[in-house]
């Protein structure tokens, strides 16, 4: 490898990582809530666009969405739960039995 490919090679590198740390501090006061499956949504477009027009690494961006699909899971979970619990409430079987008459 030649003397100017290795360079150009150390200076793309250098680049990427520069504007990492220059999006990174860009990042932190835009925090949002993430309570709901829409506030999570909307924090994965943005998180999306920010890489798309190259405003965040990719590499950072994929780390991101990565951690907002895991709280989503979380919150699915969450939801399924609580709707197991109410299983075996009255309302619940009367809600059932009431399906099975009407078909």
């Amino acid at each position: 490898m030649s003397g100017n490919q290795a360079a150009l090679k150390v200076s793309a590198v250098e680049a990427e990582i520069v504007d990492e740390a220059e999006t990174s501090d860009e990042l932190i006061p835009q925090i949002r809530q993430l309570a709901t499956l829409p506030q999570i949504r909307a924090e994965m477009a943005r998180i999306y666009r920010a890489a798309r027009f190259g405003r965040m690494a990719t590499s950072e961006a994929t780390r991101m969405i990565y951690m907002l699909d895991r709280i989503t899971r979380n919150l699915e979970a969450q939801s399924q739960q609580r709707l197991l619990a109410n299983v075996d409430t009255p309302a619940f079987v009367g809600l059932v039995l009431q399906i099975g008459k009407s078909e």
